[in-house]
């Protein structure tokens, strides 16, 4: 029973959370000084700056003296798969305009027809009345199986718009200081991080000082027609229909470090 009410409790806690937060980040955020890209939220305090309907995902946008960061937490199954189908995409310029003259893009993660990873959260152990003293051993095994699956799979970033970025995707593992990471938590909670230098904003001719950014979830039915429409990792055959592009327009201030 307790286990139950705990379930219970993280989902209204979760929805609490939603529900009180701007659909849009409003403030400007120093980067924790902690900070690590490995899609672990804990430096964040597992809280973000605001909830975006129009994705179904909490985010937070911060910066330091060198990166400009983003953090991406999902929840819900669908949104996850759809994240894991065809990623996550970053674009940011000083118009607030798609396809502006100057902009950096950056996607991830980014999986091939072969290496998409097999992510079943149908499977997920759910506590029931009388479970079983090791249900969070089995909780923690589940995690670890998902999270075994990206970090064996998720291995390349897409970038566009750096010219020092010369090829069209990078490592994970890169020598531009790009980093990307990502991670199931003990809820089966998503998240995902990024850090972007923030001297590609200048070199590609945008004012880093205050940039307009969008975030999009990307969709890979988008623009298809149905004979070319591939086969996709969806929560059930209703939900294919959540695959197509979402986004939002957003911007951001640098912050300065409080002294």
């Amino acid at each position: 029973m307790r286990s139950i009410l705990i379930v219970i409790l993280s989902i209204l806690a979760f929805a609490n959370v939603a529900n009180s937060q701007p659909k849009i980040q409003q403030i400007s955020i120093w980067a924790p000084a902690d900070i690590k890209i490995d899609g672990n939220a804990a430096e964040w305090n597992n809280q973000f700056q605001a909830y975006n309907k129009a994705t179904n995902i909490y985010y937070t946008i911060a910066n330091d003296d060198k990166n400009l960061y983003l953090a991406i937490q999902a929840t819900d199954p669908t949104i996850i798969y759809k994240i894991i189908n065809d990623g996550i995409t970053l674009t940011l310029n000083n118009t607030g305009k798609k396809e502006a003259a100057n902009e950096v893009k950056i996607t991830y993660p980014l999986f091939g027809s072969k290496n998409i990873p097999m992510i079943n959260l149908k499977d997920k152990p759910v506590p029931v009345k009388k479970s079983s003293a090791n249900m969070a051993a089995r909780i923690d095994s589940f995690k670890n199986v998902l999270n075994a699956q990206l970090e064996k799979n998720s291995k390349e970033i897409k970038v566009s718009g750096i010219s020092a970025v010369t090829d069209p995707s990078i490592s994970v593992y890169n020598e531009y200081g790009i980093r990307a990471g990502e991670r199931f938590d003990s809820q089966i909670a998503y998240t995902y991080e990024l850090a972007l230098p923030v001297k590609y904003l200048g070199s590609a001719g945008i004012d880093a000082a205050h940039v307009h950014y969008n975030i999009k979830i990307n969709g890979r039915l988008s623009g298809l027609p149905m004979n070319k429409q591939p086969v996709l990792i969806v929560a059930s055959p209703q939900d294919k229909g959540a695959l197509y592009d979402t986004d939002f327009w957003g911007e951001y201030t640098l912050a300065k470090k409080q002294q």
